[in-house]
């Protein structure tokens, strides 16, 4: 075999290595996924959730299962469901918190300089942050602000108050 026929071996090993390991990655990391959502239906079905419309992950110091669903009383409610600890599970009332469109116009009446040009998504998470200490469900808005910065804005689920905003330059 010539020289060049060995280099282009060795590579087309080295890519097809690479193409199954990455594949192996993205389907073990969606199986983590998928196995987290089954096991946290579950947990919200033995606390009283039914009729779960959409389960959702959010990373805060700790992950967390957000789920969707309704009550004995056919509320709508949701689920913060801590994935070390199921015990620690906090149901709250979809009527006793802030709703998207409310969220959504809190974001753009609170800065000039951090009004989004475009809403890139929103959802339900809970903020355990240690600095500082907050164990709080709130809202995520992710947009991209009027200087074309990516921008995180953080709000209490309960309540219309800020806890967090910042903008990361593309």
């Amino acid at each position: 075999m010539s020289r060049k026929t060995i280099v282009t071996l060795i590579i087309s090993t080295i890519l097809i290595v690479c193409l199954i390991t990455i594949g192996w990655i993205y389907r073990s990391a969606m199986d983590d996924k998928m196995m987290g959502h089954t096991w946290a239906e579950e947990v919200a079905k033995e606390n009283g959730i039914k009729n779960i419309k959409n389960i959702s992950t959010y990373y805060s110091d700790h992950a967390y299962y957000i789920v969707a669903g309704s009550n004995d009383k056919s509320e709508h409610v949701y689920a913060f469901i801590p994935k070390d600890r199921p015990e620690d599970i906090l149901t709250i009332k979809e009527k006793d918190g802030l709703s998207k469109d409310d969220v959504l116009k809190l974001v753009f009446s609170f800065d000039e300089e951090k009004k989004p040009q475009e809403i890139i998504s929103i959802s339900l998470g809970y903020d355990d942050s240690k600095t500082p200490k907050w164990d709080i469900p709130v809202w995520e808005v992710r947009y991209i602000d009027q200087k074309n910065r990516y921008t995180y804005f953080i709000v209490s689920f309960t309540d219309p108050q800020v806890y967090k905003s910042y903008s990361i330059q593309q």
